[in-house]
Order: C-alpha cells, then structure tokens, then sequence
C-alpha cells in the first residue's frame, strides 16, 4: 500500500468501519466484562473474535474499562443486586456484628466468631458477591475465627455504621422487619424455659447501640407489640471489667406476639431459625414436651461451638493446613 501510494486509514475510521455482528450488543459486552468478571481474551474466545476486536467494540460502545488494581484480582466479585429487603438485613446485620472498611478499591467486611453458623451465614450473605475466607485467632483467653469477604464498590453502603435507622426503613414495615432480622440475627436471641407446667418464650436484644434500640421499640410498640426496654448490666462479668458504654436490654415476652413477630422475620442465623421452628412447631406444647428438644437443641449448638474452637485452635498453631488467605 505505502509503494503504490495509497493513504492508510486512522484509527478512527478503521473502528468505524468495523463489520458487527447484531447479535454482539453493548449490554452483552457489559454483562460479560463487569458482571461476569470476564478478560477481553475471554470474551472474544467465548464469542469467537480476537481479544484486539473485542477491546475495540468496547472502546468504541464507551464501555470502561477496569483498572489494573481490579483487573488484578484474584477471585471474581459479583455487584450488589439492589434488591431493598435484602440492604434493609444488611444494614441490620452491619449494626449489630460486622466491621466494615476500604481495601484499595474493595470493600472488606469481617467479624469474629466461635459459632460455625455465623460462618455459613456469611457465605449465605456473601458467598456469591465474593470469596467468604477466615483465619485463626486467639483472643480474650480462647480460639475464634476472624471471617471476612472482599466485595466491589457496590456494597459501599456497608462501609459506615449507622447511627440510627434511616426513616425510609422505619415507614416500610417490610424493610423495618428486614432491618430487624439482620440486627437479631447478629445479636438477637430466643429462649423457651419453664413457668410451672407450661413452656414460656422470650425474646431479647442487649445492645449497646441506644439510639437504634429505641427506634426499634418505637415501631414495635407502634405496630401493636408490648416490647420492654431498659438499661442492662454495665458490668462484663467474663472479664470483670466496667463496659465502655451502657449496654441496653430489649425484651418480649408475650408467647402469641412473639410467635408472630419471628413468623414475620426473615432470619438467616440457623442458630435462631432452628429455634424460630421449635417455637413455631411446639407452640401450644407443655414444658414436658417441649424441654427436651429446647435442651437437645442447645446442646447440639453447644457441641458445634466447641467442635469449631477446637479447630480454631488446631489452625492457630499450625497442626491443620491454614487456609488461604484474598
């Protein structure tokens, strides 16, 4: 072309040129690139064009391309679905038992544990938006797990702890009630014990977290139920110790509101969703009938806790394989 004097087009009209098949659509390409997590060279072998043409169409369709730190990543990660009951038990759970925080562009959130049900429920949560991994510690005088999970900025939300309920969430009983479970299942707790013959239920919150205890005996009481609420213990009793701040108590004990309020829960803790069908399955039993299972069930929780420390422990001090690390 360059002896025979012929002009070689630019760039920019070699992209515009370019032959498309209609079936390679921007939206396509965008699924692929970002909700998938698929390379150029992916794309283009799935699809059966070069990664060079590929790269093109994108650049072409203004689709963004990502930057070397999230290129670089080495599990794939999966945006927030938007889905507003779901950011409602979030935030619940973010206030009541989870730490959030920035790792380059990632959003990192972790806490600590000794019950393997709280390690399936973060793999529940997270499991499908990013890797749930955990490591071995040794705190307080015990073996735990620290959990944790790299997600993409789409669960920025969970970066900062609420101080308060948002009013959005306080005018939707459904998003109020999905704010709730995540907070009871982070720090909730449901207990059948006897009163002579028959079998009384409580259910109960001891936070620290004022403010949003109040809201959340507020609504409760302004949807009809009789919730107490008071100042709990200032006293760590483990450790002997005055707390930082005061520790708030909330509490139900009317088995009937009770029984409908965790009807209406959408809990995930299988802690307290195997004690929510208890409730609900032995709900007009006596203490006789129902004591035992309450006792087998707790011993069975019991039994799982002292399982997952014990292999805490065996990680801590390196006589298993420890686990990889994000």
């Amino acid at each position: 072309m360059k002896e025979f004097g012929v002009k070689i087009r630019t760039s920019k009209e070699a992209v515009a040129l370019l032959v498309r098949s209609h079936w390679i659509t921007p939206e396509l390409l965008d699924y692929l690139y970002w909700n998938k997590k698929l390379s150029a060279s992916l794309i283009g072998e799935l699809l059966g064009f070069s990664p060079g043409y590929v790269t093109t169409l994108m650049q072409k369709d203004g689709i963004q391309m990502r930057t070397i730190s999230e290129a670089g990543m080495k599990y794939p990660k999966h945006s927030f679905n938007g889905n507003l009951s779901t950011k409602a038990y979030l935030l619940g759970f973010r206030v009541g038992d989870l730490n959030g925080g920035l790792y380059g562009y990632q959003v990192r959130v972790a806490t600590s544990t000794t019950h393997p049900a709280m390690w399936r429920l973060l793999n529940m949560l997270f499991g499908k938006s990013g890797r749930v991994g955990r490591s071995a510690a040794f705190n307080n005088g015990g073996y735990e797990w620290c959990l944790y999970c790299y997600l993409d900025s789409s669960f920025d939300f969970l970066l900062d702890k609420p101080g308060r309920i948002d009013e959005s969430l306080l005018a939707d009983d459904q998003l109020f009630l999905s704010f709730l479970a995540g907070y009871f299942d982070a720090e909730g707790s449901l207990r059948i014990y006897p009163v002579d013959s028959d079998a009384a239920y409580s259910l109960r919150i001891n936070s620290e977290d004022e403010v949003i205890m109040r809201q959340i005996v507020s609504k409760l009481r302004s949807m009809r139920y009789h919730a107490d609420f008071s100042l709990g213990a200032r006293k760590n009793l483990k450790a002997k110790k005055r707390l930082n701040k005061n520790v708030w108590s909330f509490g139900m004990f009317r088995k009937a509101e009770i029984l409908e309020l965790i009807t209406k829960l959408p809990l995930h803790h299988d802690e307290k969703t195997r004690m929510k069908s208890l409730m609900l399955n032995f709900a007009d039993a006596p203490w006789q009938r129902v004591g035992p299972q309450f006792h087998l069930l707790k011993s069975r929780i019991r039994k799982e806790v002292i399982s997952f420390r014990r292999e805490a422990k065996k990680v801590y001090h390196g006589k298993a394989r420890r686990l990889d690390r994000s």
